[in-house]
């Protein structure tokens, strides 16, 4: 039996016996650089848990930082777990039990090579008879009315080995992953009449990546019978069977009886680790601190995939969200989560409940649930904008079963992927820790016209910011030329719009500007003739009136594309993020640039939120959002202050 090494001078002022630390209790257990280097076994612990809690983040303490403990023992999985790193120390169990137990431990001390079938089918059957709520969805009465505008639902028989349509409601497992750069056998009008045969699959096994073989073999074995996998069940030479897939995808996933969420490896052949005999190894989880007692590292879920090329990809960041129930195959761990319970093969398995692992650095697990749909959605966009696709006309398909689902929520339609109750406050989007690039084919005016992260800074008092801060009626107007309100009651039945914890505008009022202005601010009508030389659109541009003012930038920061506005008088008038600062010479310019005013700030009455244009025969675009001193708008240079009609593409 190996020596145990002896506890160093910091770590033997931890009492090591999950009794004792029955309240929280804190100890600075020395620098990092001492850690490192340190033969202690619970330094060890330490060292391990720094790794796991780190990677994928940007930020690593330095050497010479000192490391405090936290021990909360009613905050961490299983009750007792000090919180390091994103990971939890926690105590290991006596022994390697399947069964539910109720103790101050934890962790289990031997990851197994293959996976425990039984152990899985017990979490969901657990999940299916004991958790209510968000877990279990009310079944619709038809097909139609769970799938709206499916003709057939296409799944994998894995009885049958092949392809089935079915038009009634069947139990099925649905399958997210990458596909990466791998051969990925798709579905096709060429082959679909014969992958209806049955015995199909077999014939096409060499040709399937290994995760979509494992994703079968692991339903036969959990002894189900279907599986929905896209490039299968979705014609993907066929745009009008695609549409309707996608258009249901948050109905997909979020009626699977759970997802298979593959986060394992960079492409579609990275399999499902355990699920093939000899597919990984055998690994131990703990380490031995003393004779009596081993501690081990549980880093949860959302820290794991954080670091993985899963995350990094559009497309699956709605499958994540919606399914209701998801197995996770990730850093060779199996984890199962639904909204009530969260359970790992790496822990014993607790007879209580144990509540999804809290994210501290994520505000999506929270969003997921779509409580507030305005603010969640900001959220959604922060994660989903920095995600990569291949094919950038995808942008709002891969968030089509979101914005479907949070439009059910809010109970209001969305336009371009903005939400139209809240037009205002989604227009002042702006770049997050990167410059943003024009995306073509989508308006300037949305997210969707920009690639990069972005961020959405919703007011907290959403429908007195609408009511008392916004004033412009906003316009859509159609590549035929017919306008059309943004915002229409009539045409959003639903909204409930004497209930005030829906957000969405109600009162409107004119302009009123802080300084005297010599003209008009009432006209908010939209012109119908305009110039036949406006430049044909493939989107609807909006069309609305409000006030213009000019400004030369000024201290243009190359690297963070950020800058200064400077009035008439030379005195600065407030600051400006620009976009798409590689693509234009507008920024190179000495004379002055028209900004407009969307609507006041928050946070800081004295300031408008205004947004930078650039002119392209009659249609603007967006070229920076910031904001102005309210009192610097009788700064502009000519021609401004004006109130004028724009048309924004």
């Amino acid at each position: 039996m190996p020596v145990i090494e002896p506890l160093c001078d910091f770590c033997i002022r931890v009492p090591l016996d999950p009794q004792k630390l029955s309240v929280t209790s804190t100890f600075t257990l020395g620098s990092l650089s001492w850690i490192k280097d340190s033969r202690c076994p619970f330094c060890r612990v330490l060292n391990l848990a720094y790794y796991e809690g780190y990677r994928g983040r940007s930020r690593i303490s330095r050497n010479t930082e000192q490391i405090i403990l936290r021990w909360a023992a009613a905050s961490g999985p299983g009750n007792r777990g000090a919180f390091f790193a994103s990971s939890w120390i926690c105590f290991a169990g006596k022994s390697d039990t399947n069964t539910f137990v109720d103790d101050a431990y934890f962790l289990r001390s031997l990851l197994h090579s293959d996976l425990d079938i039984s152990r899985i089918a017990r979490w969901i059957s657990s999940c299916e008879t004991v958790h209510s709520g968000n877990c279990v969805l009310k079944a619709p009465k038809a097909f139609r009315d769970a799938f709206t505008g499916l003709n057939v639902m296409r799944l994998i028989d894995v009885y049958q080995n092949c392809l089935v349509e079915v038009q009634d409601l069947r139990q099925y497992v649905a399958l997210s992953y990458i596909w990466g750069a791998v051969p990925n056998f798709r579905l096709t009008t060429s082959n679909r009449n014969q992958l209806l045969l049955q015995g199909s699959i077999d014939k096409i096994w060499e040709m399937i990546p290994r995760t979509i073989q494992d994703a079968i073999t692991l339903v036969r074995k959990l002894e189900l019978r279907y599986l929905w996998v896209g490039a299968l069940c979705l014609l993907q030479n066929d745009w009008q069977d695609l549409d309707r897939g996608v258009n249901v995808m948050d109905q997909v996933y979020e009626r699977s009886w759970f997802t298979i969420i593959a986060a394992c490896g960079h492409d579609a052949d990275a399999g499902l680790p355990g699920v093939q005999e000899r597919s990984r190894k055998m690994s131990k989880l703990t380490l031995e601190v003393n004779e009596e007692v081993s501690l081990g590292v549980y880093t949860g879920i959302d820290q794991l995939v954080k670091g993985t090329v899963y995350n990094s990809r559009a497309w699956t960041f709605q499958e994540h969200v919606l399914c209701r129930r998801a197995l996770y195959f990730v850093d060779n761990k199996v984890f199962f989560r639904c909204s009530e319970a969260e359970y790992s093969e790496s822990c014993l398995d607790q007879s209580r409940p144990q509540r999804p692992f809290v994210n501290h650095s994520s505000l999506l697990p929270k969003a997921v649930y779509m409580e507030n749909p305005a603010e969640d959605y900001s959220i959604f966009l922060l994660y989903y904008s920095m995600r990569a696709l291949t094919n950038q006309g995808d942008v709002l398909r891969a968030m089509a079963g979101i914005i479907r689902r949070l439009s059910e929520k809010a109970k209001y339609r969305f336009f371009e992927g903005l939400p139209t109750a809240v037009l205002d406050a989604f227009l002042i989007f702006e770049a997050h820790g990167t410059n943003l690039q024009r995306r073509s084919g989508f308006p300037s005016y949305s997210w969707t016209g920009w690639r990069g992260r972005i961020n959405i800074d919703t007011p907290s008092g959403m429908n007195e910011w609408l009511a008392s801060r916004t004033w412009i009626i906003w316009y859509k107007r159609s590549p035929s030329g017919i306008t059309n309100l943004v915002w229409d009651p009539s045409a959003n039945e639903s909204f409930p719009i004497h209930a005030k914890t829906y957000h969405g505008y109600r009162e409107r009022q004119h302009f009123e500007s802080l300084v005297p202005l010599s003209f008009a601010t009432l006209r908010t009508a939209p012109t119908q003739d305009l110039s036949s030389s406006i430049p044909a659109s493939p989107y609807p541009l909006l069309q609305f009136w409000t006030l213009t003012v000019f400004y030369r930038i000024a201290e243009i920061n190359v690297f963070t594309a950020k800058c200064r506005l400077v009035g008439e008088d030379g005195i600065n008038c407030g600051n400006m993020s620009l976009d798409g600062s590689e693509e234009t010479t507008l920024f190179d310019s000495v004379e002055p640039l028209e900004t407009i005013l969307l609507s006041e700030s928050e946070g800081r009455r004295e300031y408008y939120n205004v947004m930078l244009l650039e002119w392209n025969g009659g249609v603007a675009e967006r070229r920076g959002i910031g904001t102005i001193l309210q009192s610097a708008i009788n700064n502009s240079f000519s021609p401004g202050p004006l109130w004028k009609e724009i048309l924004l593409g």
